[in-house]
């Protein structure tokens, strides 16, 4: 008897059901891409916090060092103490010349005393410090210029009532927590408002096409160079001035940019983060206008000794 073969053939997609399988992954992508985001943003932000929560503990040993917390320097770099010296070791803010920014003073007490110490004006200036990088906007990184410049991400408190266009030291009205060298530095009992109430460093608003170019004039001498009480419009590296404070998104290019702020901001969605007087970080929201000196909320958490209520909405 004559064996029948059968044919058996495997039956393929057809285009159609093709398209609806790659139709459907396209979709579940969709939908998991903005959560993976979101995911990575609350990870990074929480490292932001833990950074300027180290920064906190540092600043607090600093005081329970010195029995004050940090100056802010001048518009000068570390090396220029007295006029081109180098550090010797002891701390800057020790003395009245200091012009090392509070982020340099700070070194010490954040486990970078090797390059606090160095007599090496590149390594004192271009070696990053990890916990001054908000990793929403960026990796600790330098730029090239005349130097090499470590970035700063965070700003100090350095808020004043008239600080835009003076040209010396003892014209700035200083009521923030860190004080250009000619006003000596501030103890936690001067903080009147309460500490729990008074912001000491904030995130620093950049321009995002600018960022490591050594073009954005609130980039452009990084972590180290100290208070800048020549205006607004100069080398707001370290600390934001004032005297009309904003907590604004990071600028896009949209914007056509070339400079930050000169005062707070992030690459958060909504917030910047705030390390407050006590060592506690909390956020705060973004604010597009400034109202007025006494009823900006961003206003009274800066200044030290206002009197007025401290805001609850923020």
């Amino acid at each position: 008897m004559p064996r029948t073969w059968i044919s058996k053939r495997r039956s393929a997609f057809t285009l159609i059901e093709l398209l609806v399988v790659i139709a459907i992954i396209a979709i579940l992508i969709g939908l998991l891409l903005p959560a993976v985001q979101k995911v990575r943003e609350a990870a990074a932000r929480a490292r932001c916090q833990n950074n300027l929560k180290q920064i906190g503990i540092g600043l607090h040993a600093c005081h329970d060092a010195l029995g004050k917390f940090p100056g802010a320097g001048w518009n000068k770099l570390p090396y220029d103490i007295a006029n081109g010296g180098v550090p010797t070791g002891s701390p800057p803010a020790t003395t009245s010349s200091a012009s090392g920014s509070w982020a340099f003073q700070l070194l010490p007490y954040v486990e970078q005393q090797q390059g606090y110490q160095s007599a090496n004006s590149n390594v004192i200036t271009g070696t990053p410090i990890p916990i001054y990088f908000c990793p929403s906007r960026r990796s600790p990184s330098t730029y090239t210029g005349s130097s090499t410049y470590a970035g700063l991400d965070y700003y100090g408190n350095a808020l004043a009532t008239s600080a835009a266009g003076t040209n010396t030291c003892s014209s700035v009205q200083s009521v923030g927590v860190f004080r250009p060298y000619c006003k000596g530095a501030i103890t936690i009992q001067g903080i009147t408002d309460g500490s729990s109430n008074t912001v000491a460093v904030g995130e620093k608003n950049l321009c995002q096409v600018n960022l490591n170019s050594g073009k954005d004039n609130t980039d452009i001498r990084g972590y180290s160079w100290g208070h800048d009480y020549g205006g607004g419009t100069n080398y707001d590296n370290s600390v934001s001035v004032g005297p009309s404070p904003t907590n604004t998104a990071d600028l896009p290019t949209s914007t056509g940019c070339t400079n930050g702020t000169h005062y707070y901001g992030s690459s958060h969605t909504g917030l910047s983060n705030m390390l407050f007087g006590d060592g506690s970080v909390r956020p705060v929201r973004f604010n597009a206008t400034t109202v007025g000196n006494n009823t900006n909320p961003l206003w009274l958490l800066l200044n030290v000794s206002d009197g007025y209520p401290t805001p609850t909405d923020y």
